[in-house]
Order: C-alpha cells, then sequence, then structure tokens
C-alpha cells in the first residue's frame, strides 16, 4: 500500500524530493521505487541488516562495533523550536537485502554509550545532518497517528497491510498512510 500512494502522491503532481519512513518501510521495492519516481530516500533501519566489509558479509550491529568512538562527529538536529545533539558516523555501504547496491548509512547515538540507531539514503552524498534534520520532520507524522489512535479511534486500523487497508479505512485525507511533512518537501510513510 505504501508504494501505491507513493505513486498516487507523485502521479497527482505533489511537490516533494524525499520519501522518509520507518524500518518497517525500508524495503528494496519500496526504495526502488522513490529511486525511479527521482525522489531521495530515508529509512531508519534494523540493527540485523547485512552489509558488505572487507572481510565479507556483517550485520550493522558488529559493523558499529568496528567504528572509533573519536571517528564519530556530533551533529544537531533541530525539531520543534528545539535542538538536539547526537554522535553520528556515515559511510557508503553495500547492503545484501536491497540487492547489494551501494546506499549512505548514517549511525548516531543520542549519547556516547547509547544504544545506535541506523538510517539509510539513496543520496549517496548526503551529510548526517541533513539526513537526521530530514528524517526528523517525521515526528510530527508519528504525533498525528498517536493522537489519531487515541482521540479518533483509529487504533484498530492497520494501514500497511495491502490487502486490508483500503477496506477497512478510506485512503484519501487524515486516514492514508502518507502525509506531506509540513514545509519539509518529504513524504513520510506510515
Amino acid at each position: 500500500m505504501a508504494r501505491e500512494l507513493l505513486v498516487k502522491a507523485n502521479s497527482s503532481g505533489m511537490p516533494f524530493l524525499y520519501v522518509v519512513g520507518d524500518s518497517w518501510f525500508f524495503s528494496r521495492k519500496t526504495a526502488e521505487l522513490a529511486g525511479s519516481l527521482g525522489k531521495v530516500w530515508i529509512f531508519e533501519s534494523k540493527k540485523d541488516r547485512v552489509v558488505l566489509m572487507p572481510r565479507g558479509w556483517v550485520h550493522l550491529s558488529e559493523w558499529v562495533k568496528a567504528i572509533p568512538k573519536e571517528k564519530l562527529k556530533q551533529v544537531t538536529v533541530k525539531y520543534k523550536g528545539k535542538q538536539d545533539t547526537f554522535w553520528c558516523y556515515e559511510d557508503n555501504l553495500r547492503m545484501r537485502s536491497m540487492g547489494g547496491e551501494r546506499m549512505r548509512v548514517v549511525v548516531s547515538y543520542s549519547k556516547l554509550d547509547g544504544e545506535p540507531n541506523f538510517y539509510c539514503s539513496n543520496k549517496l552524498d548526503m551529510k548526517a545532518d541533513k539526513m537526521l534534520n530530514v528524517y526528523a520532520r517525521r515526528w510530527k507524522i508519528e504525533s498525528f497517528y498517536r493522537d489519531a489512535k487515541q482521540e479518533l479511534g483509529m487504533e484498530d486500523y492497520e494501514m500497511r497491510e495491502e490487502d486490508r487497508g483500503c477496506q477497512e479505512a478510506p485512503c484519501d485525507g487524515p486516514h492514508s498512510s502518507y502525509l506531506p511533512c509540513a514545509g519539509s518537501g518529504a513524504i513520510c510513510l506510515k
């Protein structure tokens, strides 16, 4: 359904450059579609994705252990009038589940001793600060869906399943699985 809605947004003339989604939407088909439409995609990635290193294929969770802490750089992310600092490292890696294609991978930590988060993009020269600041705009959509589930009774809708989503809720308006991220030129998949 996400791919169908992405095509619909593009064909309707909605102006957007970025397609942003959480790890649930990070699939080869969705990324390939976004790229074929000339869009820059940014997806959060799970740590068990496998990337190619000189010694062979390893999980992102293993790759990140080899990055010396002194290689991490500070990145400022602005969201809702506040700033947060993250520690990041960026590299271009080949990912097995994406057909071995090269992509930009950013690992970020909110605390140096915390758990890593991973983000991927088809824009190989995208800097970590740009990627995280575009991705942060997705939280406006996250907030909308949290509120919609709590206040509007949408907790029973599962919009991710192609065979059920449109039967349970309308595909247009506030119930759709994508919304433009206000002022960002992005479509955020939910």
